[in-house]
């Protein structure tokens, strides 16, 4: 509990800080899986016949 109104201040201070960082945090974590997300698309349309020829002969092999 504080004890005088400076300390409560703090306190209110301490916690809004702690809230911005983990609202910060959740924002990075969705731009990064966003961003992760993007890069798969564009790897799979532009290396997919590639790739794909690369696991027919895999496929093959087998």
């Amino acid at each position: 509990m504080a004890r005088n109104r400076h300390d409560a201040k703090s306190l209110v201070a301490t916690d809004a800080q702690r809230g911005l960082n983990e609202r910060a945090e959740l924002i990075l974590v969705g731009l990064t899986s966003l961003l992760g997300l993007l890069w798969a698309i564009v790897l799979v349309t532009r290396f997919h016949a590639p790739l794909s020829g690369v696991g027919q002969s895999l496929w093959l092999l087998r």
